[in-house]
């Protein structure tokens, strides 16, 4: 069973966001860790083109080879980010390709580029093995409802939302998740599941149940090793 689906901390019934150059070795010190691996945006603000796609080769390789890995990103568009959009347009294009290529979920990172991932969605569709999960999702319920109109899309909610989105989205298409950094100042995802909870109208018990059921069906790709 799946509770937090994007933490970026090791931790049991968890998917661990890791970027490719710390996968092999995060991996080998927790074997029996479940991870998405992918380029964060933010990161290439620091990497040259040639220096981005040499990661991407290593991310290729990386999720080819780990039976642990069972998810592609973070990745997607971030405006507020120092790369270039160009380049992160390139190099989402590619994890969205990869994903395609092993059957694998992909985990997006949005900021302020809402429109431009409607339109990549638009363009490469997902489909039951290879869904869209919008992680840490703030926005309003008419752009929740853009993005779950495509068929096999996903919202996950961490311990910042909009109430009303909460309230708005079918708990067949959401997820709960943490988005945790550091073990001293991450939220419970417990105390995630009760505030969507008391926005949702459900029992925060059977909000977990909802959410873990859709999480483990979501990752079940590789999940056995």
């Amino acid at each position: 069973m799946i509770l937090d689906s994007h933490t970026h901390l090791p931790a049991p019934d968890a998917i661990c966001s890791a970027e490719p150059q710390q996968l092999a070795q995060t991996a080998a010190q927790h074997p029996m860790q479940l991870f998405a691996a992918g380029i964060h945006p933010w990161s290439l603000a620091h990497l040259s083109p040639d220096e981005a796609q040499l990661c991407m080769d290593t991310l290729r390789q990386e999720c080819a080879n780990s039976p642990q890995v069972v998810a592609i990103g973070e990745t997607g568009l971030d405006t507020l980010c120092g790369a270039s959009p160009e380049l992160q347009l390139d190099i989402f294009r590619q994890h969205i390709a990869l994903a395609q290529q092993l059957h694998l979920p992909l985990v997006l990172h949005v900021v302020r580029s809402a429109h431009l991932i409607l339109a990549e969605l638009a363009a490469h569709r997902p489909t039951e093995c290879t869904p869209w999960i919008w992680h840490g999702f703030r926005g309003k319920p008419e752009l929740a409802a853009q993005f779950l109109a495509h068929p096999h899309t996903y919202i996950s909610l961490g311990a910042l939302f909009n109430p009303a989105t909460a309230a708005a989205i079918d708990p067949a298409r959401l997820l709960l998740e943490t988005d945790a950094t550091s073990p001293e100042s991450s939220p419970d995802i417990h105390e995630v599941a009760r505030r969507v909870a008391a926005a949702t109208g459900l029992d925060s018990d059977e909000l977990i149940r909802l959410t873990s059921a859709n999480a483990t069906a979501i990752f079940r790709a590789k999940q056995h090793f």
